[in-house]
């Protein structure tokens, strides 16, 4: 019964809710008369807010599309139904329409769009998330746990884990990171598969 009552909502929300929203959100964008729109997400293709996001924006600026930033993995369409298939390849061919590209954080990302094949391949792009030496939010977590100074610097890495979020790549990269700043640290936080807390645990 859940499973059908899950269903039943994400049918109505990627198609019903869709349409819905694309109004609402022409008429927000409209009234506040907006210059540029970059929808950032974690996976692709996204909540149905960001996919109606890009659809209004459309219909307002076709002269001055959207950008869509994407901070994961595409979702693999390979083992849906024929059905959920036809949907997601007409869904990926009106977005790549409605867009003027697609910004990936890495080379990895921007590959796996590939699965994706009605999107148009010249639309994506990527840019590398970066470091920045000298720019740091002061963390209330440093006065909440002891282990850390005032003068400590704290990464927080909050999320589901798994493995498509790369953690052993964070801390590969805190190896590096550390070597030249001894005084910052890497708090990872969240739960997802059991397999890979595991892994990340030990």
């Amino acid at each position: 019964f859940f499973n059908l009552y899950k269903k039943f909502f994400n049918t109505y929300f990627y198609t019903i809710g869709i349409v819905f929203n694309i109004f609402r959100l022409k008429k927000i964008f409209k009234k506040n008369n907006l210059d540029v729109l970059m929808v950032l997400n974690g996976g692709y293709p996204g909540g149905e807010v960001c996919i109606s996001a890009i659809f209004s924006w459309f219909l307002l600026k076709k002269n001055n599309k959207a950008w869509y930033n994407i901070h994961n993995y595409p979702v693999d369409i390979s083992n849906f139904s024929m059905l959920r298939k036809l949907y997601e390849n007409m869904m990926d061919y009106l977005i790549s329409k409605s867009i003027n590209g697609i910004i990936t954080v890495s080379k990895s990302c921007k590959k796996e769009f590939n699965k994706r094949p009605m999107i148009d391949e010249s639309r994506i792009h990527h840019i590398h998330n970066g470091f920045d030496n000298n720019f740091y939010l002061r963390n209330p977590l440093s006065k909440k746990i002891n282990y850390f100074d005032k003068d400590s610097k704290i990464i927080f890495f909050p999320s589901v884990i798994e493995e498509r979020k790369g953690y052993s790549n964070i801390i590969k990269v805190m190896d590096i990171i550390v070597k030249n700043k001894r005084n910052i640290h890497l708090i990872i936080c969240g739960e997802g598969v059991t397999k890979e807390e595991k892994k990340l645990k030990y």
